[in-house]
């Protein structure tokens, strides 16, 4: 599901919620939150599972540089969420490239297995504070498990 809406986030439970924004919110909170959001600048990826949202991306166009986009990836399931974060992964890039040449993953707040997916990639380049995902160089499927 690709949207530009609340939707993804107001259909998370509090678990998921807490793992989300780091700590349990109420309804009002992520309507505040959703305020916030610039919707013509981001899209939100989610993937759903048969009871419940799995996974929420987030692509930001960073205003700075239009030509690169902030990537987020939040996955509060308690399972194995490689192949969840892969897919969602894929699909970012996918639609970055539509619009990007470059996507900029945040390491202080990126979920650990996105960071062992991009770190094997070899369409990558590293710094101390981000990753970078070279999206002009093609979007072959960099997650894959």
């Amino acid at each position: 599901m690709i949207c530009t809406s609340s939707r993804p986030f107001s259909c998370l439970d509090f678990d998921q919620r807490r793992a989300y924004f780091g700590g349990g919110v109420s309804d009002q909170s992520v309507r505040n939150y959703c305020g916030t959001i610039d919707w013509g600048h981001t899209t939100a990826i989610a993937r759903t599972g048969p009871y419940c949202p799995e996974a929420i991306a987030l692509v930001v166009s960073l205003l700075s540089n239009d030509a690169c986009a902030e990537l987020s990836i939040a996955c509060p399931l308690l399972c194995d969420q490689r192949p969840i974060i892969a897919a969602l992964l894929d699909l970012a890039i996918e639609i970055g490239a539509l619009q990007y040449r470059t996507l900029i993953v945040n390491r202080e707040l990126a979920n650990p297995e996105l960071l062992s997916l991009l770190r094997d990639s070899d369409l990558t380049r590293s710094d101390c504070d981000t990753v970078e995902i070279n999206l002009a160089a093609g979007h072959s499927r960099t997650a894959a498990c």
